[in-house]
């Protein structure tokens, strides 16, 4: 029980900044997929207690099948999933159980300093690398070039961050980090 209602509040609080099932509402309301502090991977939570065996499934955009994993599941679950090795590209996750199957989707890039990703809607994933700074400025602009959002943050060679911009009303963003080493800025 104990372990039901912390996946359940691990869920709640993944849904801002998660990318979730596509589906009917029960569906999209199990699962979320995560992405992680390190490049490339992502952490799937599976919120539903009732037992049974889970199938996962990673295809590539041409829908070729690349990993299939059969989880037992007793009262939730938290994988994690290094899509790094996969390569750049847009991955599907494929979540089957007794209910049907819904779709998350993955993104990596190949990233060599910073990358933006628009995950759906109006949530963006910062991804910044720096091994020489431990802290950057982030700066986020709207298509007029007015500064919209700002904050520091600490870090240890890199970070990644969703920011859920639902309440700006802009075509396109600007996402600037400026840390002692340098400036990088991406458009979308």
């Amino acid at each position: 029980m104990k372990r039901t209602i912390i996946l359940s509040a691990m869920l709640v609080a993944a849904m801002s900044t998660a990318t979730l099932a596509e589906g009917n509402g029960d569906k999209s309301s199990k699962a979320a997929l995560i992405p992680s502090q390190v490049e490339g991977r992502y952490n799937l939570i599976y919120a539903d207690a009732t037992p049974g065996i889970v199938k996962v499934k990673i295809l590539d955009e041409a829908g070729h099948v690349l990993r299939v994993d059969r989880i037992d599941n007793k009262r939730g679950f938290k994988r994690p999933y290094n899509m790094k090795d996969l390569g750049p590209g847009t991955y599907q996750i494929v979540v089957s159980d007794k209910d049907g199957e819904f779709t998350l989707m993955a993104r990596v890039q190949e990233l060599e300093e910073m990358g933006v990703n628009q995950l759906g809607g109006s949530k963006y994933q910062l991804v910044y690398k720096d091994p020489k700074s431990h802290g950057a400025t982030i700066g986020i602009f709207d298509q007029t070039g007015e500064l919209v959002h700002s904050e520091s943050i600490t870090f240890n060679k890199g970070f990644s961050k969703v920011f859920d911009l639902s309440g700006i009303s802009s075509k396109g963003f600007t996402f600037e980090v400026s840390s002692s080493n340098s400036s990088k800025r991406v458009s979308m």
